[in-house]
């Protein structure tokens, strides 16, 4: 592109007379539009000052100047002559791109180009050009675009069965992992419909909750069975929610399932062990010899359901550690990964507190104290129990104020069931401000004697 200093005639600014020619200059040349006329040559006849100004010369400057030379050659011969041709043939043209300002850089410009008549130009064909900065518009769309495509594209890898229903319920989106479940092509899933994959007896109810959840604009949580692309049905858990952009009655509507079939099956044996359960309960009422066997048997029974649970938990909660210590994941999975983590953990210890029951009614539940490093319980409590505290909108504190090298014997096991059932109810009942936890020791007198005792507030 050909550079021009910067001229006298850049601080150009015509004086009506009076005229009406000259008054008319003026007005052309207040205006903040950017303006000029095209002669048949492709010169230009005239040019505002708003126009001049993009490329850092005066109006009077370009009287004459060929058009390639200002705009640089490659972008007149492409697109700009193709453009001044249709004009002159047509009558109207548009350009839409990218420019190069030798100040301003790069800008992306939207011009109207038309033919211009005028008693002193007959037969001459010049066309006028007006052009429009939309460059910040330009750079709006972009960004819009390429967030679309972004999510279009999160929405087809996600591991969840989605779709996406219009205002009128009607289903036009579905992911990669939707349609390989259902084994369906794209095309086919829109015209069938994701209804016709549903259990025959679940497909009421699902109408139902959704229709309630669109109308009310609330969420919807429910478990069906859908049809697998291997026959017969399988048990997934699907959440929907109102997608709102403007006016709530032309709301869509965005499921995400994921199956649930095998915890389904594992949840109708636990059902009916506690069913046979409830039955040897009933049992026991007629005499005691089989209420003592039932209770034993039931001591035995959560021994082992909390075995069995845990054995499936230990990988879950590793691999969820493993995720949320991955410096390479977004905040929201980090987070999601947490909560999988701090569910894990609030499992397992609420699978020790079943079997300490099953002790407590054995009547062998015995305390063990040993030695034990108290800092390290604290930070365990604080690690366990601050993510709570921080998504209920409060802090956990916690105050450690014991001595390196002081030995404390207590039972581990039991102080951290007490220790953390009372911060998560402390948790539970604070609305604001945070929750703190002081640790230190106390020497207390004994009949001839002190002991040294750890002291929680």
């Amino acid at each position: 592109m050909t550079k021009f200093p910067q001229e006298e005639g850049n601080s150009y600014r015509p004086e009506p007379t009076g005229r009406p020619e000259d008054l008319a200059l003026h007005v052309l040349h207040s205006l903040d539009l950017p303006l000029c006329i095209i002669d048949s040559r492709d010169c230009y006849l005239f040019a505002n000052k708003a126009y001049a100004a993009r490329f850092g010369i005066g109006p009077e400057s370009m009287h004459g100047m060929p058009v390639k030379e200002l705009i640089g050659e490659s972008l007149y011969e492409k697109r700009i002559k193709v453009l001044f041709a249709r004009a002159r043939e047509e009558g109207t043209a548009e350009f839409h791109g990218w420019v190069d300002y030798p100040r301003q850089g790069r800008r992306f410009v939207e011009s109207e180009i038309s033919l211009y008549e005028h008693p002193g130009l007959i037969g001459q064909k010049c066309v006028m050009v007006q052009s429009r900065d939309c460059t910040d518009r330009e750079e709006q769309d972009r960004r819009r675009r390429k967030s679309l495509v972004f999510q279009e594209t999160l929405l087809a890898r996600i591991p969840a069965l989605i779709w996406i229903a219009d205002k009128g319920g009607n289903p036009y989106f579905y992911n990669e992992s939707w349609l390989n479940f259902t084994g369906k092509t794209l095309v086919e899933q829109v015209r069938e419909g994701w209804l016709s994959e549903v259990h025959p007896e679940d497909r009421q109810m699902i109408l139902d909750r959704i229709q309630y959840a669109m109308e009310n604009q609330d969420r919807v949580q429910i478990e069906f069975r859908l049809r697998h692309l291997t026959g017969g049905y399988r048990w997934v858990r699907l959440n929907g929610v109102p997608m709102i952009q403007g006016e709530p009655s032309s709301a869509e509507f965005i499921a995400a399932a994921v199956e649930i079939d095998d915890n389904k099956k594992h949840q109708e044996k636990m059902r009916a062990a506690l069913e046979e359960e409830r039955y040897l309960r009933n049992q026991a009422l007629v005499q005691k010899a089989a209420a003592d066997r039932a209770n034993r048997e039931k001591s035995a029974y959560l021994s082992l359901a909390s075995h069995e649970i845990r054995t499936p938990l230990n990988p879950v909660i590793g691999f969820a550690d493993l995720l949320a210590s991955n410096p390479h994941l977004d905040a929201d999975s980090k987070e999601m990964a947490q909560m999988i983590l701090k569910a894990g953990k609030t499992l397992l210890t609420l699978l020790d507190e079943v079997l300490d029951f099953a002790k407590i009614e054995a009547g062998v539940l015995s305390l063990a104290p040993e030695p034990m490093d108290v800092h390290d319980l604290l930070m365990e409590i604080d690690n366990l129990y601050s993510f709570d505290a921080k998504s209920r909108g409060i802090e956990l504190r916690v105050n450690d104020q014991i001595s390196d090298g002081e030995e404390l014997y207590e039972d581990r096991l039991r102080l951290e069931q007490i220790l953390g059932a009372l911060v998560s109810h402390a948790i539970r009942y604070t609305h604001k401000g945070y929750v703190e936890v002081t640790a230190e020791t106390e020497r207390v007198p004994l009949t001839g004697s002190s002991i040294q005792m750890l002291k929680l507030r």
